[in-house]
């Protein structure tokens, strides 16, 4: 499963993922169809955990926004 460009990446970030595709393809030449779909569960795995640790994170950076602009409102009260 390529790495997809989240279009608004820096040159820094296009380039790795270039590079994150190119060894991925040079891997999966070397695996057997059952390495391939053992592979794929596992990056469909990771991918799952990485939404739900930036899902998490957004939740918090909120969280922490909006009680810092809370505070803010209280203070000048």
């Amino acid at each position: 499963m390529p790495v997809n460009d989240l279009g608004a990446c820096t040159p820094e970030l296009k380039k790795l993922v270039h590079l994150m595709n190119r060894h991925l393809e040079n891997l999966e030449k070397l695996f057997s169809e059952e390495a391939k779909e053992i592979f794929e569960k596992y990056n469909e795995c990771v991918n799952e955990y990485n939404y739900a640790i930036r899902e998490q994170a957004f939740h918090s950076g909120f969280s922490l926004g909006t009680k810092l602009t809370s505070e803010a409102f209280a203070v000048s009260e």
